[in-house]
């Protein structure tokens, strides 16, 4: 049988290569001969806590601070592990203790940082900002302040943070995509599908977390979309269409469209045409693939092509035909649908908080 040394070393081979399930199996083999092995008992920690396992990483981190184990390390270990268990106060009180025995350690104040994201982004900030100042070319450090101006939805300043990451470390794939993300937040979508697309060629396990990107920037899209259209079939209704000779009095509802009105319409459903086309040609062919995968599998993505294809056709129908009644259908759905999409958006972030 192999000794504990050289089975420690294999579980932490498997380790560093990602490959965290192989490392907790193999390092747990080694415990049951060598309960105490500490090089295996950290190794099973931190790749327990990679593969989102916190109750082994805790189990572990805790049997090396019972035995004695130096330096700080059990101790950002047990605070990872218990931020994976939503124990947030337990998880920064072992941080803090760690930070107290070495202030210094640029490594304990990313993990305060990156435990507090959540619950407190400013104090997450500051601690990041403590990381960048004790080192300042760890790409690391910089991550860790970019999720927390995230966080507080400073995408200016998140984005000049991502920027020296990926200085830093241009293969960072957690840096590309939240790169990608903050493309998205500020209308640069095409620049957010190519991110993706990138970050698919660095981490293809990031498949699921791709698609779910690409849903939201398509979410985030669709309210300006449909504030667009709206904004079109109002104009069209109000600048091209008169009173039906026939009908009541001046100041009646207008029912017919115009010929200025009809035109109106047609380059109307020209430009959104249009511009559909530009996205889908100016978007590289993998990430187009990966865009309409992960629009198709979306309800609401779906819904929102449905929409965009119901007021063309309205819009069609009202410069063939010149009847105004398919402008107020087409007006009646975008509205519809844009209060559809603002009160999912309200309560995703209700859920949220």
């Amino acid at each position: 049988m192999t000794d504990p040394d050289s089975g420690a070393a294999v579980a932490e081979a498997y380790r560093s290569a990602g490959r965290f399930e192989e490392a907790i199996t193999q390092a747990r083999q080694v415990l049951a001969t060598a309960p105490q092995h500490r090089a295996a008992l950290t190794t099973l920690g931190w790749a327990a806590a990679a593969a989102e396992r916190p109750r082994i990483a805790e189990d572990a981190a805790r049997r090396l601070l019972a035995g004695g184990a130096p330096g700080v390390s059990p101790l950002l270990l047990l605070g990872f592990s218990l931020a994976g268990q939503k124990r947030t106060v337990e998880a920064v009180t072992a941080v803090n203790a760690a930070i107290a025995q070495e202030p210094g350690n640029a490594g304990a104040h990313r993990t305060r940082s990156l435990i507090l994201c959540d619950a407190d982004p400013r104090d997450a900030l500051t601690s990041a900002n403590i990381a960048v100042h004790l080192e300042p070319d760890a790409a690391q450090s910089h991550l860790a302040a970019a999720r927390a101006l995230l966080a507080m939805n400073n995408t200016r300043d998140a984005r000049r943070a991502l920027e020296r990451t990926l200085e830093l470390d241009p293969t960072d794939a957690t840096a590309t995509h939240l790169m990608a993300v903050v493309d998205g937040a500020q209308w640069r979508m095409r620049d957010g599908l190519r991110g993706l697309l990138r970050v698919g060629a660095l981490d293809p396990q990031r498949a699921a977390g791709i698609a779910h990107t690409v849903r939201w920037m398509t979410r985030r899209a669709a309210i300006a979309a449909i504030a667009l259209l709206a904004l079109c079939t109002l104009l069209v209704l109000t600048a091209g269409t008169r009173p039906t000779p026939e009908s009541a009095p001046s100041g009646a509802v207008s029912d017919t469209v115009t010929v200025g009105g009809r035109i109106g319409a047609g380059m109307a459903v020209l430009g959104v045409l249009a511009v559909l086309a530009w996205l889908i040609l100016a978007t590289p062919g993998p990430a187009r693939r990966v865009l309409l995968r992960a629009v198709l599998t979306d309800v609401a993505s779906v819904a929102f092509l449905v929409v965009i294809a119901l007021w063309l056709a309205c819009l069609v129908t009202a410069a063939l035909v010149g009847s105004v009644a398919p402008l107020g259908i087409a007006l009646g759905i975008v509205i519809v649908a844009g209060f559809v999409r603002l009160a999912a958006a309200a309560a995703g972030s209700a859920r949220r908080r």
